[in-house]
């Protein structure tokens, strides 16, 4: 045994029934959030990840959701993709189990332009757009609908495919002409 703690130990080796880990994950929340103090809100980037991440797994959902948006925002300001995606993707997970499909399409959004078209991951980008188009559709949101055709018609425009940019781009076009 090379762990300290026998409730680590059966954790990482995925021993534990539901409530153990519950609250093996509050425990570690209430660990994190310490070392967060301390720091007098000047935390480290490595504390709020793993605060981010215990929030998430302990099912505190309302405030994980706040933790990963800002930690994937932030990721996305000092160029740490993989922890904004990974952060994304648990803020996505928050907001759907809090019934807050907004929250959930804009974090799609965000991170399909800033992560998955950085990367080159059109197929993703694509399938993730188009799902976020439907829903902003639903709403009516006029704007929003502008932005994920303009940002549609720039994945086909880089795999080639010229004739659809093109279409794409004039209807964003007339719905940002109608908007003013």
């Amino acid at each position: 045994k090379w762990f300290r703690h026998e409730l680590v130990q059966r954790c990482i080796e995925d021993n534990l029934n539901n409530e153990e880990k519950r609250r093996y994950h509050n425990g570690a929340v209430e660990f994190y959030n310490s070392l967060r103090e301390e720091k007098d809100g000047k935390s480290s980037y490595e504390i709020s990840i793993g605060y981010a991440i215990h929030l998430h797994k302990a099912g505190k959902y309302e405030q994980a959701f706040i933790e990963n948006k800002r930690l994937a925002e932030y990721g996305l300001k000092i160029g740490d993709l993989d922890v904004a995606e990974r952060s994304y993707k648990r803020a996505i997970d928050d907001a759907e189990r809090l019934g807050h499909i907004h929250d959930r399409m804009t974090c799609i959004y965000d991170m399909t332009q800033s992560v998955y078209f950085t990367w080159g991951r059109y197929d993703e980008a694509y399938k993730n757009y188009k799902d976020v188009l439907n829903y902003f559709r639903s709403i009516g949101d006029n704007r929003g609908q502008a932005l994920v055709l303009r940002n549609t018609a720039l994945i086909h425009q880089m795999k080639g495919q010229y004739d659809e940019a093109l279409k794409l781009f004039e209807e964003s076009l007339v719905i940002n002409r109608e908007l003013g």
